[in-house]
């Protein structure tokens, strides 16, 4: 609106995304860490589950 308005420069418009797409990384980053520290949580807890594949089963997968 200010740029169309002609109070910024597209230089300034530019430098707004760039600052909003970080934060939303930023934030794209850290509801990450939480649901793995969610993850790990279960894991120290006992989880409720079985891994059903074994380590093998990975390094056979190539």
């Amino acid at each position: 609106m200010r740029f169309e308005g002609g109070a910024s420069s597209y230089l300034e418009v530019l430098d707004a995304e760039r600052s909003l797409f970080t934060t939303e990384l930023d934030l794209v980053e850290t509801r990450r860490d939480h649901l793995q520290s969610t993850v790990n949580l279960y894991r120290a807890l006992g989880g409720g589950w079985q891994n059903s594949l074994q380590s093998s089963d990975y390094e056979n997968s190539d």
